[in-house]
């Protein structure tokens, strides 16, 4: 099994700037921590939501270079998105945390052959946790009853598709 890396599109500037090293902090606050050298546990997780994310901040630093970068774009798109969900599921296999995520058919009129967390719209009444629970359950078989919500993370809008997605730690 291969392992995903994600960088960012935008090259960085060599010398650091009190803001760039401020985004470092607030995207990877374990980086500077001596459990680093250990892999993540589900304790760890839990601490991290427990504290301030990043948001929208985090968003743009890590999105494509032709993405606008203006925040009021984003927050203009968030009023008018279609809601959606899905589960960012962690699950322990040899003392490490792994995750599911799945690859969307071809046939799909939004984000075709992407890889995916499993999720999907939310219907009406439905809150956001049991979106995510339903729509893994229905992609990848997951049974909600032994999921455990952990958190959220910052909702992302996705502008070509007019979506925003609410991601549910579990």
């Amino acid at each position: 099994m291969g392992t995903i890396s994600i960088r960012p599109k935008r090259m960085r500037r060599l010398q650091e700037s009190a803001e760039d090293k401020e985004d470092k902090a607030l995207l990877n606050p374990l980086s500077d921590s001596p459990m680093n050298a250990q892999p993540i546990s589900l304790d760890l997780v839990r601490d991290a939501l427990r504290r301030p994310l990043p948001g929208l901040r985090g968003q743009v630093w890590m999105a494509p270079s032709h993405r606008p970068t203006d925040p009021g774009y984003y927050e203009r798109g968030a009023q008018r998105c279609r809601r959606a969900a899905v589960l960012f599921l962690l699950y322990p296999h040899r003392d490490e945390l792994h995750t599911v995520l799945t690859v969307r058919p071809q046939t799909l009129p939004d984000h075709p052959g992407q890889v995916a967390f499993p999720g999907g719209a939310r219907d009406e009444g439905e809150s956001v946790v049991e979106t995510a629970l339903r729509e893994a359950q229905e992609e990848v078989g997951v049974e909600p009853e032994k999921v455990e919500p952990l958190g959220r993370l910052t909702h992302i809008y996705i502008p070509p598709s007019n979506f925003c997605i609410q991601i549910v730690v579990g």
